[in-house]
């Protein structure tokens, strides 16, 4: 504003009177003029505000970062004096340790330590003296081995000689000497010994069967019955003869001073089976009576046919 014109300073380049819109416009702009200087300070004074806030969690950051740092050292010069003095104590305790031990020594432990040394020595030299004994008995036990299988070899070769001089029957039909029956009963009792029969075949070049025998029974028959069983094995043969093959058996116990007990059992083998297994049962008072056990002895006989072709 002018003092010499009033309130309103008028521009020098007009010389004619202001009118009142004149004067509007000119109060207008000069508000707006205000308003824009009060908006730049605000802004400044906002852009201050803002580096002074940065510039105080600057400050705290460094004070943190000090703080820690300072923790760390003091721990780690903490964590040193505590191992020094953990080092030291241990190195007294390993002191104290080994005055303890010279002392036992000087009392008397040497000559302990001795003795113990002179009894480990003994117990080796009883322990080398042991494996030695071990080792001998173990050369007899191969010394041995050695001549049950030589004498196996040659009982096989005794097997083949007497297979030659007679052979097993061929026509399915064979009789089963079951001799010291007593004895083979009595284990049979008592560890469940299987006897096993002879071998042959129900016709030359046939299917390869065996009798086999529980004198105490098998299953629900166990302790009652003995049970013959009658096994078909793979044979020799077997690629020539059809399959599967169906076998029927009459499995007798031979009345030697009566009539005589009969009983039939049929199975049926494939090929590529191992064997095929079928039992019959007899009663023990049957067998035991006089009529078929004389003289430790009973007999069984068996007749197998071949029904693989019937219908």
């Amino acid at each position: 504003m002018d003092d010499n014109k009033g309130f309103f300073a008028v521009p020098e380049e007009n010389d004619g009177p202001l009118g009142p819109m004149d004067i509007i416009a000119y109060v207008e702009n000069n508000i707006r003029s205000l308003r824009m200087a009060i908006a730049d300070a605000n802004l400044k004074f906002y852009r201050l505000f803002e580096q002074q806030d940065e510039l105080i969690r600057c400050c705290n950051s460094t004070n943190q970062m000090g703080s820690k740092i300072y923790d760390m050292i003091l721990t780690s010069q903490t964590r040193q004096l505590i191992e020094k003095k953990q080092l030291k104590d241990e190195v007294a305790a390993m002191q104290d340790q080994i005055q303890i031990l010279q002392k036992r020594f000087s009392d008397g432990e040497a000559k302990k330590a001795n003795e113990s040394a002179n009894n480990a020595t003994l117990e080796i030299s009883e322990l080398k003296t042991r494996i030695q004994y071990l080792e001998d008995q173990n050369d007899t036990y191969r010394r041995q081995l050695d001549c049950c299988a030589q004498r196996f070899s040659s009982l096989q070769n005794q097997i083949v000689e007497l297979n030659v001089r007679h052979p097993m029957p061929s026509n399915g039909h064979t009789i089963w000497r079951i001799f010291n029956f007593a004895k083979a009963f009595a284990d049979s009792k008592e560890s469940n010994v299987i006897l096993k029969g002879p071998v042959f075949t129900n016709a030359p070049y046939g299917y390869k069967l065996q009798l086999t025998a529980n004198l105490n029974g098998h299953g629900y028959f166990r302790g009652n019955s003995i049970t013959i069983h009658l096994v078909v094995y793979s044979g020799p043969y077997d690629n020539l003869l059809k399959w599967p093959c169906r076998i029927n058996a009459k499995v007798t116990l031979i009345g030697q001073c009566g009539p005589s007990r009969t009983r039939e059992v049929e199975l049926t083998k494939s090929q590529h089976s191992n064997k095929a297994e079928r039992f019959v049962a007899i009663p023990h008072k049957v067998v035991l009576s006089p009529t078929h056990l004389q003289n430790d002895t009973i007999f069984v006989e068996v007749k197998a046919t071949d029904e693989t072709n019937r219908g």
